[in-house]
């Protein structure tokens, strides 16, 4: 309770002050007290949550780790996986966000930061650095990922600005689906689950791909 009143007004302070101007002109928006930016851009809806962890003990002295994610949610693709798995959502992990990831991994290890505020003007400055971080690292990522193309070409190109999940390898198969390239995705998934274990636990996917053309 002590740091919801305490600390977490001056870390909405800051974002008021440094954040949403910024990210408005970007097109994302956040809800009065809320530390979830959104936008809809083009197939997808995009966030940038500004999670938190107060008072950490992993970091004596910081009054908050600011630690801030984005994730991507892609409706028709989802809709695809779900019918690829049959309504299995545990194999996509929820179908809910495509990608989830903290924003650091957008940017090469050597560019990484991390950000442990404690008192007013340190949130402030936190904030400050993190859209700079942003601005070089996510929101270009973020203009490249709102479709299903995106997200095939990110995986043909293996981009290293999207961690690579187990589970992703279906939304992807999806993508391609809903590009009308059955075979790619048959493909995809005879490379990604053919061996004997994964072919049980994912073989509804290979049913519904058998029945695609």
């Amino acid at each position: 309770m002590t740091a919801l009143k305490v600390v977490k007004p001056k870390l909405l302070a800051a974002l008021a002050q440094e954040v949403d101007e910024p990210f408005k002109l970007e097109g994302f928006a956040r809800g009065k007290n809320g530390l979830i930016y959104k936008r809809k851009l083009n197939a997808s809806v995009q966030e940038i949550s500004f999670v938190s962890y107060w008072y950490p003990r992993y970091h004596p002295g910081a009054e908050a780790h600011i630690y801030p994610w984005f994730r991507v949610r892609m409706p028709e693709v989802s809709d695809m996986a779900i019918e690829l798995v049959k309504g299995e959502v545990k194999l996509l992990a929820g179908a809910n966000f495509i990608v989830t990831q903290p924003i650091e991994q957008a940017a090469p290890k050597g560019e990484r930061r991390q950000w442990y505020p404690t008192g007013e003007k340190e949130f402030v400055l936190a904030c400050r650095s993190i859209v700079s971080f942003v601005r070089q690292w996510v929101f270009p990522l973020l203009s490249e990922f709102s479709t299903a193309e995106d997200l095939v070409r990110i995986h043909e190109t293996n981009d290293q600005r999207i961690t690579k999940q187990f589970h992703r390898y279906i939304y992807i198969a999806a993508a391609y689906c809903k590009m009308g390239q059955f075979e790619e995705a048959r493909k995809l998934v005879n490379e990604k689950f053919g061996s004997p274990g994964p072919r049980r636990q994912y073989s509804m996917v290979f049913e519904s791909l058998a029945a695609l053309e």
